[in-house]
């Protein structure tokens, strides 16, 4: 229970588990390939006794398991070949598959229609901005960042191959990337360095891992983002995060 004692976490409680304090924790795990304490049962439901959990919570729930299988993947590729490594491999795709189906799931029940922000050059110009709209996006780029993570484990122990339909990582790629406009709007204000960072960091990431044919109007917007000054300061913050999360 080593993390629950880093972060001065003792006892499962809605007061010493808040919503935003998870979802920190999750990300920064993701970074360092370990699994938290945050994923085991009693802390999934006794601090939720009181509270009904959100479409957000419900989805922080299934990025916590994330961590612990890039865990596994690290513990996996320290065995030899063998009957043991194999076995140990085929538990991890099990495991996955689980990830992505309640992934899938999730996305069945609560994904949100955001506003069209992508139309080429233009896709900077948004007069307005609802609050629903920007949480909205705020969750659903949780949502294609960790179906992201899930693909790139299960590709990583399929040998290169990932048969499960449904999930394309470039289009979860494409998705957060068209979300950007709406979090540099100014009405979100200093709450965008919270936004951010981790879905376009995981999109950023796939970009890397992918053909450079592939989403090139998406590499030339990050592109153009990073040459901006106007994006200057929020860059400076992501590249100081970037070690945080994973290479694929």
């Amino acid at each position: 229970m080593g993390d629950s004692t880093l972060y001065g976490i003792h006892d499962p409680t809605f007061e010493t588990t808040t919503p935003w304090l998870i979802y920190e924790q999750a990300q920064c795990a993701i970074g360092t390939r370990k699994g938290l304490v945050l994923s085991e049962p009693e802390w999934l439901t006794d601090p939720w006794t009181h509270h009904p959990k959100t479409r957000k919570d419900m989805l922080v729930d299934i990025l916590l398991e994330i961590p612990s299988l890039y865990e596994n993947v690290d513990n996996m590729n320290l065995l030899p070949d063998g009957k043991i490594k194999s076995s140990h491999r085929h538990n991890i795709q099990k495991m996955n598959y689980v990830i992505m189906t309640r992934l899938e799931n999730w996305n069945t029940r609560y994904a949100a229609t955001l506003p069209t922000t992508y139309s080429g050059p233009h896709w900077q110009t948004l007069s307005s901005v609802e609050t629903n709209s920007i949480a909205d996006a705020h969750v659903m780029a949780i949502y294609w960042a960790s179906s992201i993570h899930a693909y790139h484990i299960y590709r990583t122990v399929s040998d290169g191959e990932c048969d499960f339909i449904g999930l394309d990582p470039d289009d979860c790629c494409r998705s957060i990337i068209r979300c950007v406009p709406l979090f540099l709007h100014p009405s979100t204000g200093i709450f965008r360095q919270h936004l951010i960072p981790f879905p376009l960091m995981t999109a950023d990431r796939h970009l890397n891992s992918v053909q450079s044919t592939k989403l090139q109007a998406e590499r030339d917007y990050l592109q153009a983002l990073r040459e901006s000054p106007k994006f200057a300061a929020m860059h400076q913050f992501i590249s100081s995060m970037q070690s945080q999360i994973v290479t694929f």
